[in-house]
């Protein structure tokens, strides 16, 4: 059953449903790049929140931490 109608001279109506659903299935670049940020920061933010109920997520900071004072110290060891 086709619910598109001609008006005549002008263009062809689509129905609303059909209309909604050809544009959900059209993926640009950009739309692609949003769903992705999207998808990461959600994630990102369940992991700290599980990570902090767990109380892992001090360490993880602490880790950091270790992590660029010793590139810190390797890069001003290098400059001198």
């Amino acid at each position: 059953m086709d619910d598109s109608r001609t008006v005549p001279g002008r263009f062809q109506v689509r129905g609303l449903h059909n209309l909604i659903t050809e544009r959900n299935q059209e993926v640009t670049p950009m739309r692609m790049k949003w769903k992705t940020l999207i998808t990461k920061v959600a994630v990102w933010i369940l992991l700290e929140l599980i990570l902090n109920l767990l109380g892992l997520d001090n360490l993880a900071d602490y880790s950091e931490f270790l992590f660029h004072t010793r590139s810190i110290s390797l890069t001003n060891s290098a400059i001198t």
